[in-house]
């Protein structure tokens, strides 16, 4: 689960496979594109999104039990 500002909004993420994916639960797959553009991040990390520089700030990054 990530905790990241995106675009000057809150949000949490729980990254999961294609089969578990629900966005409107927030659980993203793996192979979207927004948790493609944070693979490999770490926390305070600014990162470019959708062509937006700075798009994305990683506030949290935990480890969540099944």
């Amino acid at each position: 689960t990530v905790g990241i500002l995106l675009n000057g909004q809150d949000r949490a993420i729980t990254i999961v496979g294609d089969n578990e994916a629900h966005p409107a639960s927030g659980l993203l797959s793996f192979s979207a594109p927004l948790c493609r553009a944070m693979m490999d991040a770490e926390v305070g990390e600014l990162l470019d999104f959708a062509g937006k520089p700075d798009a994305i700030e990683i506030l949290t990054i935990a480890v969540t039990p099944n």
